[in-house]
């Protein structure tokens, strides 16, 4: 069974405690934290939990078992949103409520070991500073300060996380866009695959060696500007019909009605986009598409947007095409 190190001045409820003892689970208590456990039973513990008391201890002990590729899960002991939000950056692989029921915590615990387990071998298998990555939809994407991601496959979503856990999309990146590492600081931009996703993560000096940088970063550099320009729109119709339009230029296809976006994007992410609630963009939407500027084409995970009629974007190709690919 796995090897647990619990680490923190806040005890853990005693009753989660005994029951992982009672499952099998090797079990370590160590209310001072000790990034390398000699102890023979745990020689390299499979994963630790980490009781939460202040940002600072997050962060370091977060950078340190990144260092050492161990996987750690936070319970935040007094449901404090800063210090959740501390953990995540610092790559918590999850962080749990202060109360929860000893079944919740080991499917916890059973998940995390699992994607790890996923992701050591990926890297295993293929070698060297250049990694290709496989992500499900909803899964995390971690990046380092110095790597660069560049999307094979699927959709990648950028997004930035308030303190008090909101959330503002600051785009959606298919095949052929790049993204990169960024600090661990209060920035705090998460990636995640907004659909399952193939990626290759190397290292910045690496990415160097590629002629294509340049004008790929002077690609990336102007979609930001674009997606960023279209949030500062003065009316929210606006910023909707701005956003859907960049959207447009990266995943449209030519459709009957339009321009479709094929890509699944929900009333809640275009309200992380615009600034806006879930419920103002849902009326929003019902005016434009009375209003014969926005029609929706399919249902359920399939719906997908279809503008009337759209701006025209060229962020994404110096020629200034419109990236619409024939139905």
């Amino acid at each position: 069974m796995p090897s647990l190190v619990f680490t923190g001045a806040t005890p853990l409820q005693p009753d989660i405690l005994v029951y992982l003892y009672q499952l099998g689970y090797t079990l370590l208590l160590a209310p001072q934290f000790q990034p390398q456990i000699t102890d023979t039973a745990l020689s390299r513990p499979d994963l630790f939990i980490v009781a939460l008391d202040t940002e600072e201890t997050g962060l370091r002990i977060g950078a340190a078992l990144h260092r050492l590729a161990i996987p750690w899960i936070a319970w935040n002991a007094s449901d404090d949103p800063a210090l959740a939000l501390t953990a995540y950056s610092a790559h918590a692989s999850a962080v749990l409520p202060s109360t929860m029921t000893p079944v919740v915590f080991v499917q916890c615990i059973q998940t995390t070991l699992a994607a790890h387990a996923v992701s050591t071998k990926r890297k295993a298998t293929v070698g060297g500073n250049r990694r290709q990555m496989h992500y499900r939809r909803g899964d995390t994407i971690r990046l380092d300060d110095g790597d660069v991601l560049d999307v094979a496959s699927g959709v990648v979503a950028q997004r930035m996380i308030h303190q008090d856990g909101s959330e503002v999309l600051l785009g959606l990146n298919g095949p052929g866009q790049i993204l990169l590492g960024h600090p661990d600081d209060t920035c705090y931009l998460h990636l995640h695959a907004h659909t399952d996703a193939a990626v290759v993560i190397c290292t910045w000096d690496e990415a160097t060696m590629d002629a294509t940088l340049p004008k790929r970063l002077r690609t990336r550099v102007r979609f930001i500007e674009g997606w960023a320009a279209m949030q500062s729109r003065a009316y929210i119709d606006q910023r909707i019909i701005g956003i859907l339009s960049i959207l447009g230029e990266q995943f449209g296809i030519a459709h009957s009605l339009g321009l479709l976006i094929d890509i699944r994007i929900t009333h809640a992410q275009l309200a992380s986009a615009v600034g806006a609630t879930r419920s103002t963009v849902t009326r929003l939407l019902g005016d434009l598409r009375e209003r014969d500027v926005l029609a929706t084409v399919g249902s359920g995970e399939r719906e997908r947007y279809c503008l009337r009629t759209w701006e025209s974007m060229h962020h994404l190709h110096s020629c200034g095409e419109l990236a619409a690919r024939t139905r």
